[in-house]
C-alpha cells in the first residue's frame, strides 16, 4: 500500500509542476454552493495544497490504529482499512485535476465535476463498509453502533448498500441537474443517506432481540 500511497502523491506534484507555467498568479482553492470559485491562494501555495493535504491525510490515517483506544482496534494491515485510505486518495487526486482545470480556466464550474467524483468516492467506500471492524474513527459512529458491535456489523451492511446506490445516484444524475438546483443536489442526497443510516442504527439498537449489551 505504501508503494501506492506514494505513487498518488507523485502524480499529484507531478501534475502541478507540468502546468506550474500555465497556471494564474491567483489559483482557486474553494467553490461556494453554486459551484463558483470565492476563495484563491498564491500560485505556489495553491498548486500544491492538495497534495499538502493529501500527504498529512496519509500520515493521520498511518497514526490512527496507534492512537485507537481498547476495545475498538485497527487492524493497519486489513484489505478494507488500506482501500479506503486508497479511494479517498484518489478521490483527492480527482479534486486536484479539477482545481488545476478551474485555475487554467479549462472548467467554469464544479456544480458537475463533484457530483460524479462525490458519487465514485462513496461507490467505492460502500464496497469496502462492511467489512470495517467498529472503531472510532472510520465508519458510521452513531452512539448505537459505537455502543454494540451487532449494530455496528448490521448498519454497516446496509451501510454499503446507501453508499452505493447514493454514489451512482449522484454519478447519474448530477450532470443533468438544472443550476438552480445543484447547490443543494449533494447535500441532498448525502443527507438522506445520513439520516436513513443514523435511524437504522438507533431502530437496530432498540431491538431486544439485536441488542445484547455488548461493551469494550
Amino acid at each position: 500500500m505504501k508503494l501506492a500511497v506514494v505513487a498518488l502523491f507523485i502524480a499529484a506534484v507531478a501534475l502541478s509542476i507540468a502546468v506550474y507555467s500555465r497556471l494564474p498568479a491567483s489559483v482557486p482553492i474553494h467553490w461556494n454552493a453554486a459551484g463558483d470559485a470565492n476563495d484563491y491562494a498564491p500560485k505556489a501555495i495553491g498548486a500544491f495544497l492538495v497534495p499538502a493535504i493529501m500527504l498529512i491525510l496519509a500520515g493521520v490515517y498511518a497514526a490512527l490504529p496507534k492512537i485507537s483506544p481498547s476495545g475498538f482496534d485497527i487492524e493497519p494491515r486489513s484489505r478494507a482499512y488500506r482501500a479506503i485510505l486508497l479511494i479517498i486518495l484518489v478521490f483527492m487526486l480527482g479534486i486536484h485535476v479539477f482545481a488545476l482545470l478551474a485555475a487554467m480556466n479549462m472548467v467554469r464550474s464544479s456544480s458537475t465535476f463533484v457530483p460524479l467524483l462525490v458519487g465514485a468516492l462513496f461507490v467505492g467506500l460502500g464496497n469496502y463498509l462492511p467489512k470495517v471492524p467498529r472503531n472510532f474513527f472510520i465508519g458510521i459512529r452513531t452512539p448505537w453502533t459505537l455502543a454494540d458491535e451487532d449494530v455496528w456489523f448490521r448498519t454497516h451492511r446496509l451501510g454499503g448498500v446507501v453508499f452505493v446506490i447514493g454514489g451512482v445516484l449522484l454519478m447519474a444524475l448530477g450532470p443533468f441537474i438544472h443550476e438552480k438546483e445543484a447547490p443543494w443536489f449533494v447535500p441532498g442526497v448525502v443527507g438522506i443517506m445520513a439520516l436513513v443510516l443514523v435511524v437504522y442504527s438507533f431502530a437496530i439498537y432498540r431491538r431486544p432481540d439485536v441488542h445484547k449489551g455488548v461493551t469494550p
